[in-house]
């Protein structure tokens, strides 16, 4: 009997490990298939809108280019109006006008 405990007790060993083998591997599957769900990645996005056409590295420059132009006008404009709007308060004298904006006018004033 001794010999068929050895025989047994080996089988039972090998069948717990390859029951462990079998949960890792489903674990895995599972994870798997929760991250394919969930769509593509940002990089796996980006490979698939990867671009084709022969100028596309250029066509990217110049609407980097337009965007950063864009910008400038944007924050020139903004500051015009912020510049506009102390004006009028100091002008009407009745407000105190914000932190630091008289300083502002006059030195923009001495430039202009």
């Amino acid at each position: 009997m001794r010999g068929s405990d050895g025989v047994w007790g080996r089988f039972s060993h090998g069948l717990r490990r390859l029951t462990r083998h079998v949960e890792i591997c489903e674990e895995q599957r599972k994870a798997v298939l929760k991250e394919s769900l969930k769509g593509p990645s940002p990089y796996e996005r980006a490979a698939e809108i990867a671009p084709t056409h022969p100028n596309a590295r250029l066509m990217r420059k110049m609407q980097d280019f337009n965007f950063r132009e864009v910008r400038r006008v944007t924050n020139l404009l903004l500051k015009l109006k912020r510049y506009e709007r102390q004006r009028e308060v100091l002008e009407k004298g009745d407000e105190k006008p914000a932190r630091g904006s008289r300083d502002i006018l006059e030195k923009k004033e001495v430039s202009v």
